[in-house]
Parts: structure tokens; C-alpha cells; sequence
């Protein structure tokens, strides 16, 4: 009894004994409990940051396995439309060569069935692979060949064909003109006495009215648009 009385008495800090005893295991343990926590959060970290690259490195392979599967169907697109593109193309080099009067009736006969085939080609893979550039560029260039177009206006609508192609088929910042298309072949391209003097230049509405043609596509998506 009295060693139970004597271990409650204070002593000279102010505290019983068995305070002290228990402050004392209390600080002592303080930095073990620091530490233990401290240790908690680095596992915590080192396993959200371990997930987290395991999360990235998932999605690095996703993003260069989608980059590739686009490129593969990019190249896949590019292959139908040049198969699409090119013999109209060439069609409509042979078309607009300064040979054609020296062509038979027969050979004329026969490069009217070819057009007409390509055309016809084109019209159904144009539809489904060409940009909507190309494809408005191609209504304009057969309806004026409808409407049995001037020389200098089908000149410009074969020509704007030809460089919206350009551009579909991979070169989007093409620089190229209407005067590119046309200085290689036109020896009085330049000329300003000849015909198709400002084909290139003018806008195509007033193009038109010079040449005192009225295009049948005004009011309609195929009209030009104003820059």
C-alpha cells in the first residue's frame, strides 16, 4: 500500500511517477511514429508515381500504335485516289493538247469513248475518296463542258481541277497558280493580245462576263467563293 502511495506522489517536476514514466515512453516514441508515417507516404508516393508511369507508358503505346494505324489507312486512302486521280489527269492532258487536230475521225471517236470512261470512273471514286474541293472543282469543269464553255473558261476550271488534286493528293500548302499549270505548254501565255489573255488573273464572275458566258452553277454550292 504504501509503495502504491509513494509511486503516485509527484515528484519535484510536478508529475506523479507514473506520469513521468508515460511522457517519457510518449516522446520516445514520437519520432519512431514520425518516421513510420513518414516511410507510409513514400511507399504512397513511389507506388501513385510507379502507376502513374505504368498509366503513361500504356498510353504511349496506344498513341503510337493509333499514329501508325492512321498512317497505314492515310497511305491506303492515297493509293485509291491517285488510282482514281491519274488517268482523268492524263485524259485531260491529251484532251487539251495542241495535237487534237491532227487526230482521224476514228482516233477522235475513240479518245471521246476513253474521256467518257474516265469520267465516268473518276464520278465514282471521286465520290468516296476525293477532298470536297476536288469534287466541286470537278462539277464545275463538266458542267461548263455542258454548257459548251468558251476555250479560256474551260482552261481556268481544268486548271482550278487540277491544283485542288494537287492539293488533295498530299501537298494541302501548295503554292502552285493557275499560270503553273499552263506556263510549261502556252508559248503566248504572257501575251496580252492573245484570247486567253487574264484567265488567271481575273475573278472567275468577271471572267466569265468578259468571255459574255453565263455559268450555270451561280447560286449553288459549285460557285466560286469570294477570297
Amino acid at each position: 500500500m504504501n509503495s502504491l502511495v509513494q509511486s503516485t506522489e509527484s515528484s519535484g517536476s510536478g508529475l506523479p511517477v507514473w506520469g513521468q514514466i508515460l511522457l517519457t515512453v510518449v516522446v520516445a516514441a514520437i519520432p519512431a511514429v514520425v518516421s513510420w508515417r513518414a516511410s507510409r507516404e513514400t511507399r504512397r508516393q513511389a507506388a501513385a508515381s510507379a502507376e502513374r508511369a505504368a498509366n503513361e507508358a500504356a498510353s504511349a503505346r496506344v498513341s503510337t500504335e493509333e499514329i501508325e494505324r492512321l498512317r497505314r489507312l492515310e497511305a491506303r486512302v492515297g493509293e485509291a485516289k491517285v488510282k482514281a486521280y491519274l488517268p482523268l489527269i492524263e485524259v485531260l492532258g491529251k484532251l487539251l493538247d495542241s495535237g487534237n487536230e491532227s487526230r482521224t475521225v476514228a482516233q477522235q471517236a475513240k479518245f471521246n469513248d476513253d474521256l467518257q470512261t474516265q469520267i465516268k470512273k473518276f464520278w465514282n471514286m471521286g465520290l468516296i475518296y476525293s477532298s470536297d474541293e476536288v469534287q466541286r472543282a470537278f462539277g464545275r469543269m463538266m458542267q461548263a463542258s455542258y454548257a459548251s464553255a468558251p476555250v479560256v473558261i474551260t482552261m481556268r476550271v481544268v486548271s482550278e481541277f487540277m491544283l485542288a488534286v494537287r492539293r488533295d493528293l498530299g501537298d494541302e500548302t501548295s503554292g502552285a497558280t493557275l499560270v503553273d499549270v499552263w506556263a510549261p505548254r502556252l508559248s503566248d501565255l504572257f501575251d496580252q493580245s492573245s484570247p486567253i489573255a487574264g484567265f488567271e488573273s481575273l475573278d472567275f464572275s468577271e471572267l466569265a462576263e468578259r468571255q459574255g458566258w453565263t455559268p450555270p452553277w451561280l447560286g449553288t454550292s459549285l460557285e466560286h467563293q469570294r477570297a
